[in-house]
């Protein structure tokens, strides 16, 4: 309730209020003195009346002394005089005997003035008719006294009149003031009361914890608290009431009409005494407030209109409280049915309360009803160990009782299949009791692990076994390594030192065998970084084109120097619709065969049959499938052998190490290669009594229109005139030279230059060398070369980089001078970066003559004809183009300088 008037200012008006009050008492005093005086009129008449009697008897006597003739004029005025006193006379006597009958008490004074009036009446009356004036005068005298006594009378009475008046209204003044100035008190104490009484409401209101509005039937707020000022956003209690109606939103949350449906809510209040809702209100910001309403009906008699009360509560925490115990209870069953084991909740009556979704999914039923339904069916009538299923009742009973069970248990699936689990009950308190949580892991995987490390242990023993043999035929491997390699050096050493002393003949067998002996250790030593390189993955393909019946030609050839020595017999048989040009990898194919074949030469006896067979299986468009077998008359191999001949470090046996040598790497290297190349190696064979090796390999067609011939001799025989790859028949004898040709060897190690420069002698080549590839740039910048002789790996500048300096240089010939790699490293990737660094080709140390010819001569007959390209090219574009028969002689002399 808004404050007033402070105690100070009601002061001030009560004395205010006196002031007025003294006032009107005063003022009412006159009014009411000068009601008194009009009402005590008489002495006035009375004087009046002795005036005018005095007057009448003036002017009788004048009329009587004045002569006739004024007597008439002057008797004319005294009766007009006379008649006018005595029309008031009579008005004076009715006042006097109405005042006499107003107050008795003057009764005895106006009887004598009465009889002086009578008295004077008759004197009058004489005088006119002819009377002595004299007894007029002596009448009028007494009337006089008579008067005058009155008049002293009712002055004295006027004054005693007033005396009272003012006493009494003196009196009623104070009393008025009195009671006005109680009651001023009492409204003060009222007002006090009131006011404390509505501070006491004020501080209760205020401190009610909901929001409280006063309103009117309309809605409209007429009084609320400061909780409701802080909901709404308000500082002041007038901005709320102004903007109260604002804050309602125009529809509430189900879709009602705020106005229609908050009617509805007054009216229910008004006529039922209270109703309760729920509502949606707007803060001043804007701010969506959603609240719990209790309105009341708190119309009082005091007041007209309705009333209604109107409390709200803020439900924005309860919602927020709500939605994180809504969370809590989501993430708790989101943990519960995302946990990876299936759980149960049991009361204290053993039913089953709740599960989580892994429950139902381990058991592969549609639904937690399901399960909950089902459990106890759930599980085979007597467990594995004879207990009957029935007793999982007691175990949960006894885990309410200790707190804690954890046994085995088997439990059956949806569809019958058993499953073997481990289950924890723990006791868990719950509103104000407790509940019994289960979980049941699932040990079918457990079971399957014990059985699998049964099974593993059973590998673990048996790869130890394994890791034994293959630990003793490491060694073994090693030992014959061993064996193998020095066998060969032994020879080198051996017979380098009698060939220092020995004769002509005999130093010429001495270098026969030291070369053979070389060849030997190479080979080892070839095999053993292959199989090192297919071991670290190094291993890769470098397809190219190449006449295959070459190829083939040449590995009998090969053979055939191997067979003649033992008197074996050697029947190859090639189909002659092969295609002649084929894209493979060539180098990795001969080691097949060469391996297979060396192989069946080795354990085959003497006067004994080597078969090399080699067929067209399939052809399309664009490949071909060739078949391959490779068969002996040899020793053969057991089943046992067999498993084992395809191990890196195994033979079929020591024997076979004892009888015919070798470390036991040529198949293991065989059998790889044939699988990167497409393929797989297969064996056919019998103790005693012989093998057969055989595989088939893809081959991509590079001129399916040349089918070469078959040669006039057979393969196993080498030919004084051997064909070249188009079926001409080739110049006997070697016709190669490099007279006037250029050649720089570049090797950091000086035996190395000399062994090619001795090699090169023959050429007719002008030699230089150089030590690093430093050295070898300086040197291409101040002399010509026709070809380089490149080491790879050397101190400073290594032969990659001299390569890239030598065709960046930009001199002539730079970018086609053949640039020949010469290193012992011959992995794959070495060869690939050696074409990736503008190498022209590879030769591996130790350097075979015959294979350095060959290079240098295609590498000479590929920069030839890449220099007539190019100048036919210059020429044609300089409109200087001869005849075919000028460029084939061009040719043929490039071709004879070669």
């Amino acid at each position: 309730m808004k404050k007033l008037f402070s105690i100070r200012s009601l002061i001030v008006l009560f004395v205010v209020f006196c002031v007025l009050c003294l006032l009107g008492v005063g003022i009412f005093s006159v009014a009411a003195i000068r009601d008194v005086k009009q009402q005590y009129t008489i002495p006035n008449y009375i004087s009046y009346i002795r005036s005018s009697v005095q007057n009448v008897v003036k002017y009788e006597l004048m009329a009587r002394l004045l002569d006739e003739k004024d007597y008439s004029l002057g008797n004319a005025e005294t009766i007009e005089q006379v008649n006018k006193v005595l029309s008031d006379l009579s008005k004076s006597n009715g006042i006097v005997a109405g005042f006499v009958e107003k107050d008795k008490w003057y009764y005895t004074h106006l009887n004598g003035v009465n009889m002086s009036w009578r008295r004077l009446k008759k004197a009058i009356y004489n005088v006119r008719n002819g009377g002595n004036p004299q007894e007029l005068f002596t009448t009028s005298e007494q009337y006089h006294e008579q008067a005058n006594l009155l008049m002293s009378d009712v002055e004295n009475l006027l004054a005693e009149k007033v005396e009272d008046m003012v006493m009494l209204l003196t009196l009623v003044s104070v009393l008025f003031i009195v009671m006005v100035g109680i009651t001023c008190v009492v409204m003060l104490l009222n007002m006090a009361v009131k006011r404390k009484a509505d501070k006491l409401s004020r501080i209760m209101l205020d401190a009610t914890p909901m929001a409280c509005t006063i309103r009117d039937a309309d809605n409209n707020i007429l009084d609320c608290n400061k909780k409701a000022l802080d909901l709404f956003g308000f500082k002041t209690r007038d901005g709320l009431i102004k903007k109260f109606k604002t804050l309602i939103p125009h529809y509430q949350p189900d879709g009602a009409l705020s106005t229609e449906k908050m009617n509805d809510y007054i009216q229910t209040a008004l006529k039922k005494g209270s109703v309760q809702y729920r509502w949606t209100y707007r803060t001043s910001h804007g701010e969506t407030i959603p609240v719990d309403t209790t309105a009341i009906n708190v119309t009082s008699g005091k007041y007209d209109a309705r009333l209604i009360g109107v409390y709200s509560y803020d439900r924005r925490e309860i919602l927020a409280q709500d939605k994180k115990i809504q969370d809590a209870n989501e993430r708790t069953r989101v943990m519960l049915d995302f946990m990876p084991t299936a759980s149960g909740i049991w009361d204290e009556d053993i039913r089953l309360v709740d599960c989580n979704q892994e429950a139902v999914r381990l058991h592969k039923l549609a639904d937690k009803d399901e399960y909950a339904e089902r459990f106890f069916e759930l599980s085979p009538e007597y467990q594995p160990d004879g207990t009957a299923s029935s007793a999982i009742t007691e175990r949960l009973k006894k885990a309410f009782e200790t707190g804690h069970e954890r046994f085995d248990w088997t439990h059956l699936t949806g569809d019958g299949e058993l499953l073997f689990s481990n289950v924890t009950l723990i006791r868990v308190p719950w509103d104000n009791g407790y509940r019994v949580v289960s979980y049941v892991q699932d040990m079918r995987e457990v079971k399957k692990n014990e059985l699998i490390m049964l099974d593993a242990n059973e590998k673990i023993s048996e790869a130890l076994a394994e890791a034994e043999l293959y630990s003793k035929a490491k060694s073994n491997f090693l030992s014959r390594m061993s064996h193998e390699m020095l066998t060969p050096m032994n020879a080198i050493i051996g017979m380098s030192k009698i060939a220092e002393t020995a004769d002509e003949s005999r130093r010429a067998r001495c270098f026969d065998e030291i070369h053979q002996a070389s060849e030997d250790l190479l080979y080892i030593i070839n095999n053993m970084l292959d199989m090192a390189r297919m071991e670290a993955g190094n291993f890769d393909l470098f397809p190219s084109r190449f006449n295959f019946y070459s190829a083939m030609r040449e590995i009998a050839q090969d053979i055939s120097k191997h067979l003649s020595k033992k008197g074996q017999k050697f029947i190859v048989d090639v189909d002659e619709d092969i295609c002649a040009f084929v894209y493979a990898d060539e180098k990795r194919l001969r080691h097949i065969l060469t391996n297979l074949l060396s192989n069946a030469v080795k354990f085959t006896p003497e006067g004994g049959t080597v078969e090399f067979d080699v067929q067209k299986q399939s052809q399309d468009e664009g490949e071909c499938v060739i078949a391959f077998k490779v068969r002996d008359t040899g020793c053969g191999f057991s089943d046992e052998d067999k498993a084992r001949l395809w191990g890196i470090f195994e033979q079929s046996d020591n024997g076979i190490n004892r009888s015919y040598g070798g470390v036991g790497l040529g198949l293991p290297i065989a059998n790889l290669i044939t699988k990167k190349m497409g393929g797989q190696l297969h064996l056919k064979s019998k103790l005693g009594q012989g093998s057969e090796f055989t595989f088939t390999l893809p081959f991509v067609i590079a001129d399916d229109a040349q089918i070469l011939q078959p040669y006039g001799q057979p393969y196993g025989q080498p030919s004084e005139q051997p064909s070249d790859a188009r079926g001409k028949e080739a110049e006997p004898g070697p016709n190669f030279t490099l007279t006037g040709q250029r050649i720089l060897i570049v090797d950091d190690v000086l035996l190395n230059r000399e062994i090619l420069s001795a090699l090169l002698e023959e050429t007719g080549a002008s030699l230089d060398c150089a030590e690093d590839g430093q050295e070898a740039v300086k040197l291409f910048y101040k002399n010509p070369y026709d070809i380089v002789l490149m080491d790879l790996h050397m101190p400073g500048m290594d032969g990659f980089e001299a390569t890239k300096r030598i065709r960046e240089s930009g001199r002539g010939g730079a970018a086609n001078i053949p640039i020949i790699a010469v290193t012992a490293d011959t992995s794959d990737e070495v060869i690939s970066r050696c074409k990736t660094m503008g190498m022209n080709s590879h030769i591996g140390k130790p350097v075979e003559y015959d294979l350095l010819i060959d290079t240098l001569q295609e590498c000479m007959e590929a920069r030839i004809e890449a220099n007539m390209e190019a100048n036919m090219e210059a020429n044609m574009e300089a409109k200087h183009v001869g005849s075919l028969a000028e460029y084939d002689a061009s040719f043929d002399t490039a071709r004879g300088y070669l």
